[in-house]
Parts: C-alpha cells; sequence; structure tokens
C-alpha cells in the first residue's frame, strides 16, 4: 500500500528526480534539505531507515500512532522511529489539540496572571472590598483598600449579608467620602440586588474581579501594612533607646559637674 501510494504521490516522484538527477522543484524544497539522508527501497522513499509516508497516508498515520490517546510527547516519539514527512511535529501538535478526548483529560490551562492595576490620581476614588475569614471565632473581616495610599479600614462582623456590610460600609464613607468605584469579586454579598441599589443609589460604579485576585490583592496590602508597622514599631523602639542614652550621658555630664564643683 506504502509503494502504490508512494508510486502515486507527485511530491516523492519529484524528490527521485531530485536524487537522481539533482534538479529540484519549489515543492520538493524541504526534502532537499536533508537529500544526503534520503534514498529509494524500490518505491519506497526512506530518510535513514525512516520510511517518509506519502500525503494519501499521513492522516491514516496519524490516527494510528494516536491509538489510545498516549499525548503529545509520546505521539511523536512514536512516529519519529518509524517514519517521516516534512513538518511531522506540527501536524502531530494539531491533531492532538483538535482531539475532543485529549482535550477532556489535559493539564488545565495555568491560571490568568496578576494585572497590575494603574495607579489613581487621588486617594479614595477607587477602592476594593473583600472578605478574609471565617477566623476561628467565627468573625469575618471586611476589609477595604484604598488603591492610591494602600490605607486599609477593617470591620469584624458577624454577619456578612449584604444588608450588614452596606450598614459597615456607610460610617466609612461618611469619614473619607464616596470612592468613584468599588472593586469586589463575585460573592453573594457584593453580587445582591440590594447591593447594586446601593452602588447606583451611591453613584458609585461597581466593577467585577476574579475572586483569587481580589483576595490575593487584600491580603498583600495587609502583609505590606503589618510589614511596615513592624518597621515603625522598630524605628519608636530605636528612638526611645537613643534617647535613653542620652538621657544617660547627660546623668552623668552633670554628675561629674556637680563633683569637680564640690
Amino acid at each position: 500500500e506504502i509503494e502504490q501510494a508512494s508510486e502515486a504521490d507527485e511530491i516523492i516522484q519529484a524528490v527521485r528526480q531530485g536524487l537522481e538527477k539533482d534538479v529540484w522543484s519549489e515543492d520538493t524544497s524541504s526534502f532537499k534539505t536533508f537529500s544526503t539522508e534520503l534514498c529509494f527501497a524500490d518505491k519506497i522513499l526512506l530518510r535513514g531507515t525512516r520510511i517518509v509516508i506519502p500525503n494519501l497516508l499521513r492522516e491514516r498515520t496519524l490516527h494510528l500512532a494516536h491509538e489510545g490517546h498516549p499525548g503529545m510527547t509520546i505521539m511523536k516519539q512514536r512516529l519519529r522511529a518509524k517514519v517521516w514527512w516534512p513538518k511531522l511535529d506540527q501536524q502531530v501538535e494539531n491533531y492532538v489539540k483538535k482531539c475532543k478526548g485529549c482535550m477532556m483529560v489535559s493539564i488545565p490551562s495555568a491560571p490568568e496572571p496578576m494585572i497590575r492595576r494603574e495607579l489613581p490620581s487621588a486617594p479614595w476614588q477607587h477602592v476594593a472590598i473583600d472578605f478574609l475569614g471565617p477566623l476561628p471565632s467565627g468573625h469575618s473581616l471586611l476589609v477595604v483598600v484604598d488603591y492610591f495610599s494602600r490605607y486599609i479600614e477593617v470591620e469584624i462582623m458577624k454577619k456578612i449579608d449584604s444588608t450588614e456590610t452596606i450598614k459597615r460600609l456607610n460610617p466609612i464613607f461618611a469619614r473619607f467620602g464616596l470612592p468613584l468605584s468599588i472593586t469586589a469579586d463575585n460573592g453573594p454579598q457584593f453580587s445582591s440586588d440590594e447591593f447594586k441599589v446601593y452602588c447606583n443609589h451611591l453613584r458609585i460604579q461597581q466593577l467585577k474581579e476574579h475572586h483569587q485576585k481580589c483576595f490575593c490583592h487584600t491580603i498583600f496590602v495587609i502583609d505590606f501594612h503589618l510589614f511596615m508597622n513592624q518597621k515603625l514599631q522598630t524605628k519608636k523602639y530605636q528612638t526611645v533607646i537613643k534617647f535613653q542614652k542620652k538621657k544617660a550621658n547627660y546623668t552623668q555630664i552633670n554628675a561629674g559637674t556637680l563633683n569637680v564643683t564640690l
């Protein structure tokens, strides 16, 4: 069957002419690169010890190599050991990508990378809100983050429905003003009709963001503030130590002066 298909394949016959008479057409340019490895065994074209499959049998060859859905890598290994034709690897990749069975059992694609948000021009224009918890005590933390200053407001809540969330946001907005937008995930507190009406009434644009992105951003901000608080505490401690040292030196100097006077 391979002999018959090879004899009827115009490209393979043109390769024969190229090998015998050193006349290569444009259609055989991909074969000319490997001309030193090509030869004919009767009517079958070989590249080394591998059979060059004629175009008519290539789809069938791919189907046979794909039996059992071995995956792209193993399928390439199977074919490379026995056969060859130009752009073999590319055709294997396209074949596997179109296979519904392989798509169902394949490794899920990597999650979308986090997109850095553009810094607002002033504080409290754009804020993000999210819940952390529940904590061991059963409480949850409503965290409101200002995108500009990274300032956070935290409310400890036992009940985290839309009504209670709005109730806790009101005093925060009373102190700092209304933001232009609120970014939140698709939690039921933020996707409810009650919260949508609340934002529309205050003319606050409600933006949706993937849960992990919003949550991770909140965690980052909290970690950042914990780090800064630790730094500030360290600076305060160092300032107190310096003050105590200066005070001790001042006392020693005064005591020495007093002794000299006496």
